[in-house]
């Protein structure tokens, strides 16, 4: 009679394996070869009031380190007869003011939401890239409902600028950020009879980095951010005036500048040099930068339009991205709405995440070419003659990312 052994490859197939795998750390190795990415809730808050609710709930706990604060808005409306729709800003002004510190109190995002919830993402390059980074475009984004004042968009704040960099700690439960949004009216988000005004019901997660299992390191120069900070520039703007604008004390590095321009009932104008009534792109329009008296850029209006159709990846000629109808992009719409990945009215966006094409790739930048600044940088604006559109005297804000390092700012892609 023979005997048989068992094959090892029974016993083996029995043992349990391992969950997960501690990546082996060597010298040099990159903090996100160590780290992986997740998500997770911080708070979902409904029945919010418009006009005077306010959105201040504690952030929480999460064990690694923040990426961005993606948010969901929906307003809710039940049996409502209306013939709401959106303002121009809307949705998005659903916020007059949105107010993001670390835990030590330092502004990480202080502005309008429309500044902070829309024009920040769209082109600070921290949320999506080219048309994704539209919150309009996104397939979360839902039109108002027709009948009801029923509609809903995201949108996130997004810290991290540079893939790994900027993230800040959410592991001590005690120095936690804190994040602050004021809820406006309704009939400044909403036109038309709003026999029943809705609530609101505002998502809060949070995008992270995990602590690296195993390993002691930290992402890249913990403690370097980027903050948006809206701020109004100097002196208001006449129609037709041929004057320089000068913004607000810097400091730092500047990856993005933002330009808004509004008229005196708060609309958001093309008042640019060379911009007529009608909108008219004047020959020869030319808009130019000063830093510290020494013009830096001295360019045709037109062309930095098209800089901006390069370096978004979007037609400035109003051609449809998506069709979205009242439920996004649910299939069978019978009557989608097109929204237009065109320059937005009033804005005027110059880029310097440029470091490695001319496109820009959001969280892939070295930084090589972001402008230095100090607190007696002087950058001003314009030269016109400005526009001759809407109601002046215009107001000119700036919304600047300014990357605010520790010590000395990273540079020449370390995470790859």
């Amino acid at each position: 009679m023979s005997t048989m052994t068992a094959p090892s490859a029974g016993i083996a197939a029995g043992i349990a394996q391992p969950q997960t795998t501690v990546e082996p750390y060597q010298p040099g190795n990159p903090f996100v070869r160590h780290s992986q990415t997740g998500r997770r809730t911080q708070y979902v808050v409904s029945g919010v009031s418009f006009g005077t609710g306010q959105i201040s709930q504690p952030l929480v706990q999460a064990p690694g380190y923040a990426r961005a604060f993606r948010l969901q808005f929906n307003s809710i409306s039940t049996g409502a007869t209306t013939s709401a729709a959106f303002q121009p800003d809307a949705p998005f002004n659903i916020a007059t003011s949105v107010l993001l510190k670390d835990a030590y109190g330092t502004q990480l995002y202080n502005g309008t939401g429309y500044e902070m919830l829309y024009l920040v993402p769209k082109y600070g390059g921290g949320f999506g890239l080219w048309t994704s980074a539209d919150p309009r475009s996104l397939p979360s984004f839902q039109n108002i409902v027709a009948g009801t004042a029923a509609w809903a968009f995201s949108t996130a704040l997004p810290l991290e600028f540079a893939m790994g960099c900027g993230v800040i700690s959410m592991a001590n439960g005690s120095l936690l950020p804190n994040l602050q949004m004021n809820i406006n009216a309704a009939a400044t988000v909403m036109s038309g009879t709003l026999t029943n005004v809705p609530t609101l019901t505002v998502t809060n997660d949070l995008d992270f980095w995990w602590l690296p299992e195993g390993v002691d390191i930290a992402p890249p120069e913990l403690g370097t951010t980027c903050q948006w900070n809206a701020q109004v520039c100097n002196p208001q703007i006449g129609s037709g005036s041929t004057q320089k604008v000068q913004a607000p004390r810097l400091g730092g590095y500047l990856e993005t500048l933002i330009l808004e321009a509004r008229d005196s009932t708060n609309t958001r104008q093309d008042a640019w040099p060379g911009l007529t009534g009608a909108g008219a792109l004047q020959i020869g329009a030319r808009f130019r930068i000063y830093i510290d008296g020494v013009l830096v850029v001295d360019s045709l209006l037109a062309t930095l339009f098209d800089d901006m159709a390069i370096q978004f990846q979007y037609p400035l000629g109003g051609q449809p991205s998506a069709q979205l109808g009242a439920a996004g992009f649910t299939a069978g719409t019978a009557t989608p709405a097109l929204y237009n990945t065109q320059r937005d009215t009033g804005i005027l966006v110059i880029n310097r995440k440029m470091s490695l094409a001319q496109t820009m790739f959001g969280l892939l930048d070295s930084g090589e070419i972001y402008l230095s600044t100090n607190p007696g940088t002087q950058l001003e604006f314009g030269d016109g003659p400005w526009g001759t559109v809407g109601t002046p005297p215009y107001t000119l804000t700036l919304t600047p990312g300014q990357v605010v390092p520790v010590g000395t700012i990273i540079q020449g892609l370390p995470s790859i």
